[in-house]
């Protein structure tokens, strides 16, 4: 029973009243969070901060979390986005993963984060599909650069 409370104590007041309590936000994670869980261990999540900022004598932040798992024999990324807020000058912090939320949504839910700060939709994609992506960024680049040489001459 602790680890429960323990990680809804980590959310925002507001998410937690917005799913009706505790229990609520709990049962809701649980329902999400098996579509991304492992069949066998991973690495950590890789966790990068992008931003922080001070609005309404509250700090706020956005990180990055990025991570593997596999499901039925496929490796997927994931690439989701932590909402931190901290009302203590950074003593304390409270979290909120927009992997289990739209971002629209985020405003409903969380009223308190700060609009100016860029926030992303959570992605979910297979391995083979980001090799393909990445493949096609880098010929879009090696045309754009091989257009302007054109452009030059």
């Amino acid at each position: 029973m602790r680890p429960r409370n323990g990680y809804a104590n980590l959310a925002p007041a507001s998410i937690i009243k917005f799913y009706g309590g505790k229990d609520g936000y709990i049962e809701h994670i649980k329902k999400l969070r098996g579509r991304t869980r492992s069949e066998q261990q991973e690495d950590d999540p890789q966790l990068k901060m992008l931003n922080l900022m001070v609005r309404d004598e509250q700090w706020q932040c956005n990180i990055r979390m990025s991570r593997w798992f596999h499901k039925e024999g496929i490796k997927y990324h994931l690439v989701t986005y932590l909402i931190g807020q901290s009302k203590d000058e950074g003593e304390t912090w409270r979290f909120f993963d927009v992997c289990y939320n739209k971002v629209a949504n985020i405003i409903y839910m969380f009223p308190e984060v700060n609009g100016d700060m860029p926030i992303e939709d959570a992605t979910i994609v297979s391995e083979e599909q980001e090799i393909a992506a990445q493949k096609k960024a880098e010929a879009d680049a090696a045309a754009a650069a091989k257009k302007k040489v054109a452009k030059k001459k």
